[in-house]
């Protein structure tokens, strides 16, 4: 898909580390903004004919240009990220999955993939909590847990 689309998601390697720094702290998803490029279009997508001119509103040229990073590259939550952020004029990474799967034909082959992406953006959204958000709930608020860090006599179930 990133080839035939010409999609561009390369950052500086020092944000990828400083996002692996960030995505260490509880609950990170929610509370954590991590850098990723705006623009993933280079600048000969700008002559494709699926793009539309209401997709180019309030972007300037460097969208287009993959050098400028100190421009491209942004502060964002995972939901911004996958949902989109209005305030880059970020559309998102899930919109962009989702009509790539409506190419599809097969109702049911759209319909498996939507679903895994529908849970994907909830769980960025914070509504569905993460399996560690989940298990770190259960051990501190269960009764036997005494905030020792020994787990020996908690039952599970």
């Amino acid at each position: 898909m990133s080839y035939k689309y010409n999609y561009n998601i390369i950052i500086p390697i020092s944000n990828v580390n400083e996002n692996m720094n960030r995505s260490y702290v509880n609950d990170a998803i929610t509370t954590q903004k991590f850098y990723f490029r705006t623009n993933f279009l280079l600048k000969d997508y700008k002559n494709k004919t699926m793009i539309s001119a209401k997709d180019l509103e309030g972007l300037d040229q460097s969208y287009f240009d993959k050098n400028a990073d100190s421009e491209n590259i942004k502060e964002m939550t995972i939901n911004e990220i996958l949902n989109g952020c209005d305030k880059f004029y970020f559309k998102g990474i899930l919109p962009i999955l989702f009509e790539y799967i409506d190419l599809y034909e097969d109702p049911l082959v759209n319909r498996y993939y939507k679903n895994h992406l529908e849970f994907l953006s909830l769980r960025a959204k914070g509504i569905l909590w993460t399996d560690a958000k989940y298990l770190r709930h259960f051990v501190l608020t269960h009764p036997k847990y005494k905030n020792d860090s020994l787990l020996n006599n908690v039952k599970y179930i």
